[in-house]
């Protein structure tokens, strides 16, 4: 997939069905599979943010549920700050709130990776 999306970037924005996860959109692919940094960089465009999962996850939500690297979540919400925002499909927290109650949202925070996009006092109402 990789190969493809280096010859016609249009294929990062295509589902694919795989063989684990079923039919996704590669990000989501590679998220769930906790691939590296550099990987989702490339795969990485601002539709794929906006696209959700059959569960209604965008990558932001799929990051925070499959504990993604802190650099892999600070890339996302610097590419699509307004992610951190969305609920899932069924209404269910935001990643915001997923990170606000895990030892990786402690880190983000710390970092001040999404200090800039979000302000530290919307916290208490998510």
């Amino acid at each position: 997939i990789l190969q493809n999306v280096h010859s016609d970037a249009r294929s990062a924005q295509l589902p694919y069905t795989f063989s684990i996860g079923g039919r996704c959109l590669p990000i989501h692919q590679a998220i769930k599979l906790k691939a590296p940094l550099q990987v989702i960089e490339v795969l990485c465009f601002p539709m794929t943010l906006k696209e959700r999962d059959g569960k209604g996850n965008n990558a932001l939500h799929l990051a925070a549920k499959c504990m993604s690297s802190v650099d892999v979540i600070a890339y996302l919400l610097e590419q699509r700050p307004e992610s951190a925002m969305e609920k899932d499909a069924f209404g269910y927290a935001s990643p915001l709130g997923m990170f606000t109650s895990s030892p990786i949202g402690d880190s983000i925070i710390a970092s001040g990776s999404w200090s800039w996009c979000i302000k530290r006092e919307m916290l208490s109402w998510v």
